[in-house]
């Protein structure tokens, strides 16, 4: 833990991770748009971009066969990262 980490702030976010994964599995669409602000923050390396949870939700049902295309049967969460910006945000590096 570093100096601007709270205490269970990686657990949170493991949990935040493991619900997401199993919402996936379930194709709860509605309970994974749950887990979102109504807009949210999507970062990549290169730019950033607002999100409408609505979108994502809508888009969640095609993403199986995306995957598909691509030759994945779909992703599971192998390692976790977790960096504090400040006390409040942290980037959670996934693979």
């Amino acid at each position: 833990m570093t100096a601007n980490q709270s205490p269970g702030q990686t657990e949170e976010i493991a949990q935040f991770f493991g619900d997401f994964e199993s919402a996936s599995r379930r194709e709860d669409w509605a309970g994974y748009g749950e887990m979102f602000l109504p807009q949210f923050t999507n970062i990549y390396p290169v730019t950033v971009s607002t999100v409408a949870r609505e979108d994502l939700v809508a888009f969640l049902p095609h993403r199986k066969g995306t995957f598909a295309r691509a030759g994945a049967s779909g992703v599971v969460l192998a390692s976790l990262e977790v960096d504090p910006l400040d006390g409040r945000h942290v980037v959670a590096r996934t693979t």
